[in-house]
């Protein structure tokens, strides 16, 4: 599959946090990383005890603030709140090294949807969206997760939208990178 908008905001994401101390951002393999970004259920690494794989993370002195994930094929409400709900089970991340680290900070997961498959005039879907934002912030945090503030970015991955798109994801993503490690 080829993941354009995977790739594109992959690289946004990284440009925009290259000048910032201390930060670091790890892509996936689809955003243009050179490996999968796996989050485990506990602190021992084996297929047994991982969970997911997600596609970014912004991480601020060895520790996660923030969990992106690009929907770009499939953005019914099953796939959207599995890959949250998988995300929010976790405890672990794989660091740099190969070890686990613990996600053991306050935590903000993005999710950036593909719009541009979808007849705007017709569908209904962004709606849907903001709807399944608005009962996930309500449950925040669920059980132990560290997730504490969920969004949800409707991208239509055109050359015109883009930067209209971007900016404000990249504004909402460093204010939450913040105030969070403050």
């Amino acid at each position: 599959m080829n993941h354009a908008l995977h790739k594109k905001l992959g690289k946004t994401i990284m440009d925009s946090f290259s000048a910032e101390p201390g930060y670091k951002v790890m892509l996936d393999k689809a955003c243009g990383g050179n490996r999968t970004l796996p989050l485990y259920m506990s602190e021992v690494k084996r297929r047994d005890t991982e969970i997911c794989d997600v596609d970014i993370l912004v991480v601020k002195d060895g520790k996660v603030r923030a969990i992106i994930e690009i929907e770009e094929s499939d953005v019914k409400p099953n796939q959207i709140c599995g890959k949250f709900l998988t995300s929010a089970l976790a405890s672990f991340y794989s660091g740099e090294e190969g070890t686990t680290a613990p996600l053991d900070a306050p935590i903000a997961f993005i999710q950036v949807l593909d719009e541009s498959k979808l007849k705007i005039d017709k569908t209904k879907k962004p709606g849907q969206w903001r709807n399944i934002e608005k009962a996930i912030c309500r449950i925040l945090p669920v059980g132990n997760s560290q997730i504490n503030v969920y969004k949800i970015f409707g991208f239509n991955n055109s050359e015109d939208q883009y930067e209209k798109q971007a900016t404000p994801l990249i504004g909402f993503l460093k204010g939450c990178c913040y105030s969070i490690s403050q």
